[in-house]
Order: structure tokens, then sequence, then C-alpha cells
């Protein structure tokens, strides 16, 4: 590989270490960094990209996630009883906790003090809207743990293809 390819390969290994930095984050969709990593290197050093089956694989896994996060923190958040103040004051919770140091602590406990509060300013009681905020937390969870077992099976595919496909060229 030439000069300028090592350097594509550099800057999408880059983009895959920050998309599993971001899929931490659940504000962030770090798939889709990922996604972008295998996208950038596939379009600009197509002799060494591990192909365009493996591009189109990532891009059916990083939609599947995209929708998964959607759907298992609504699901979470509805299998116990949070209703759309829930949901609206986890979000807000998931956003200012990006903000509060340490931001690794707060962006688990925002969204989850965001679905109580929003609960309660809803007229819910207190049992109730706990109930509402842990759903939200283990549904956000379940999505995190997901995406990131995607980020990684990714990586892990474009390496082992990238490196077969120098090998053999």
């Amino acid at each position: 590989m030439d000069p300028t390819a090592w350097f594509l390969l550099a800057v999408t290994l880059l983009l895959f270490l920050l998309g599993v930095v971001l899929t931490v984050l659940p504000v962030f969709p770090g798939p889709i960094l990922v996604f972008a990593g295998v996208a950038l290197f596939h379009f600009t050093v197509p002799d060494a990209s591990p192909g365009i089956a493996f591009l189109w694989v990532t891009l059916g896994l990083t939609l599947l996630t995209l929708v998964l996060d959607f759907v298992l923190s609504i699901m979470g958040a509805r299998r116990y009883g949070a209703t759309w103040k829930g949901a609206t004051g986890a979000l807000i919770g998931g956003i200012v906790g990006i903000f509060i140091p340490p931001p690794l602590v707060w962006i688990f406990i925002g969204p989850v003090i965001g679905a109580i509060l929003g609960e309660l300013l809803g007229g819910r009681q207190l049992r109730a809207a706990g109930k509402a905020g842990w759903g939200t937390f283990l549904g956000a969870m379940i999505a995190m743990v997901i995406k990131l077992a995607v980020c990684f099976f990714v990586i892990l595919g474009f390496g082992y293809l990238w490196f077969r496909q120098i090998s053999e060229g």
C-alpha cells in the first residue's frame, strides 16, 4: 500500500476508535462512525478494502443498531411503565448528563433521573416513577451492549478481511 492508503487506514482506525468510545454515550450513534470508517476505506482504497459485501453487511448492521437502540430503550421504559413524559425526561437527562463531571457516570445516571423526574412532573407516584427510570436504564444498557458488540464485530471483521486482502495482493 502506498503512503496515502496507510494514512486513510489510520483515519479509518481513528473512526473505529471514536465509534466505540461514542457508543458508550447514549445520545451519540457510535456505530455510524464505525460504518463511516469502513465506507471511507472502501471508496478511497478499493484495492485493499474488505470488499463490497462487507460494506453492505456493515451498513445493514449499522441500521439495525439504530433501530434496536430506539426500540429497546422504549421497550425497557414501557415494560416498566414509563409514559412519554418519562421518556422525554430520560432523553433530556441523558443530554444533560454528558456535561456533568464525571460524564461517564452521569450519562448513565442522567437518563434515569430524567425519567423519574419526567414521571413525577407528570403526576405519577415515586414508586411508579422509579420503576420507569429502572426500565429506561435497562433498555439503554441492553441497546448499548448490542451496539458495542456490533462495533467490535465490524472492526474485527474489517481487520481480518483487510489483512487477508493485503496478504493475497
